[in-house]
């Protein structure tokens, strides 16, 4: 028996709950959970975590078996910190701690996870009682809450520490997984396959060490791990990796330390074969993207045409840019069927928070029709909200915080556009930058009038012009389709057409 594998939050974060409006009691979490009393350590580990072999934060998980009122109990405790460089003047620390309690044969008790960004923070706290599993999420203020069923088998992510620990390393052995992903408040499956020993380099040593694949949609975690279990490596996205260091290694933070937004930006680059001079006078633009992952089927839209694979494994992405005059747009309260789901409020965006509705009146004003109100709250969340490299936990932490990057922006706008009547989507994929001379990561949103139409409030484009290629839509889950495509494919500009 062992660890079989380690989940680090902090390199899974660059990743369906039925949610429930419950009159339940409130979870009592501190008070159930105070009396713990530790007797045996069961695992005491410290990683320190790189990127592009720069060091940029430290993670530490501790297990601990104790009494909880004259029962044994699981207790895993997990801290992680990132250190993130907005720019020379600006670091930031992004912090995180989770713990989980559990019976030794594997029973949800309970679990917290509380993370903050400079001003941002996220709170999850979780209670079982009666057969139900009741979660509190509370972001920017705002507290909702979600359950499901304790005979699901649901585990938050970090209890997988402790499941893991009882697991046997057995080549072939493939072991499957419900979980929740604090970080994402996402209900996935994560599937852990144990593969054969390979000789691993580990700060300049070889070793044999088991290789060990979890799995998430696209999304691939490898860690590599000794015999009785303990891992010693892990690495996601190519060049983002954790090792296995004493506490003093793992929290040493040295001259040049941290992640640098510049430095992500250069990793996700896409530099087409030719320059985009201009994109919002394009009306049409062709292009063929390779690295998509084998059985990802690529997304298309009412703006973005899709074909392939051809022979060597690429696809042709057609995006057009709609005039908005020749729209046919239909008038409030007259939307199809198929579209009123946009319309409803989400964990991350809350469109029918009091304090986002009032703001939407008051970009509105009297409602005009669709289109028109539209482009004004587009207007208004480009102009007023801060343009900052923090992301922020939902669309009410953006609006009290009127500041935030892409997904922020495009999460406060989808709110607004739904408060409003107007159905809307937060969409992901790639942009063009004349700036860095590529396409970069980023998000966006669609708003349906009369057809979906591409609206970007962070560049105050409405509509988006046609270098915004689409790769995902929603919420969390969202960033877990786009994530395996960074620093894997490749781009080819085959046409531009003028309006």
């Amino acid at each position: 028996m062992g660890r079989l594998f380690k989940i680090s939050r902090i390199t899974a974060i660059p990743l369906l709950v039925l949610l429930l409006l419950s009159c339940a009691s409130a979870v009592d979490y501190e008070t159930r959970f105070e009396g713990f009393e530790p007797r045996q350590t069961l695992m005491d580990d410290w990683y320190g975590v790189y990127f592009t072999d720069t060091k940029v934060g430290w993670e530490h998980i501790e297990i601990t078996k104790g009494d909880l009122g004259g029962s044994d109990v699981i207790r895993v405790w997990d801290e992680s910190v990132l250190h993130m460089i907005e720019d020379e003047a600006t670091p930031m620390i992004l912090g995180a701690t989770a713990e989980v309690f559990l019976t030794p044969d594997e029973h949800l008790l309970g679990f917290t996870y509380d993370q903050s960004l400079a001003s941002h923070t996220l709170s999850i706290v979780a209670e079982a009682k009666e057969g139900v599993v009741y979660i509190d999420i509370t972001s920017g203020g705002g507290t909702q809450r979600i359950k499901f069923d304790e005979s699901e088998n649901i585990y938050p992510w970090t209890a997988l520490n402790y499941l893991f620990l009882k697991e046997a390393i057995i080549p072939g052995k493939t072991y499957v997984y419900r979980v929740f992903m604090e970080p994402l408040r996402l209900l996935e499956d994560l599937t852990v396959t144990v593969e054969n020993e390979e000789e691993v380099d580990v700060k300049g040593k070889k070793e044999k060490l088991y290789l060990v694949r979890g799995k998430i949609r696209d999304y691939t975690i490898t860690s590599y791990v000794r015999t009785d279990g303990t891992v010693i490596k892990q690495v996601t996205m190519d060049n983002f990796v954790v090792l296995r260091e004493t506490k003093e290694e793992a929290m040493r933070m040295g001259p040049g330390s941290g992640l640098s937004m510049y430095a992500v930006i250069d990793y996700s680059l896409i530099t087409p074969n030719r320059p985009i001079a201009d994109p919002p006078g394009l009306s049409g633009l062709t292009v063929r993207i390779t690295g998509i992952p084998k059985g990802t089927v690529p997304m298309t839209s009412d703006m973005q045409a899709v074909s392939g694979p051809d022979e060597a494994g690429g696809y042709t992405y057609t995006i057009t840019r709609p005039d908005p005059s020749g729209l046919s747009v239909p008038g409030y309260g007259a939307f199809p069927a198929q579209v009123q789901e946009y319309l409803a409020p989400t964990l991350e965006v809350e469109s029918s928070s009091k304090e986002i509705v009032d703001t939407a009146r008051k970009i509105v004003g009297k409602p005009t029709d669709p289109l028109t109100d539209a482009k004004k709250i587009s207007a208004w969340v480009n102009k007023n909200l801060k343009k900052r490299m923090v992301d922020s936990t939902s669309a009410l932490d953006t609006l009290r915080s009127m500041e935030g990057e892409c997904q922020a922006h495009a999460g406060l706008a989808a709110a607004l556009f739904r408060a409003a009547g107007i159905p809307a989507k937060v969409v992901s994929g790639i942009v063009y930058s004349a700036d860095i001379g590529g396409f970069a990561y980023h998000s966006w949103n669609e708003v349906y009038l009369g057809s979906w139409v591409g609206v970007d409030a962070s560049f105050g484009q409405f509509p988006a012009d046609v270098t915004h290629i689409k790769f995902s839509e929603g919420g969390p889950e969202s960033i877990i389709d786009t994530v395996p495509l960074v620093g894997a494919i490749g781009l080819e500009v085959i046409d531009q057409q003028r309006q």
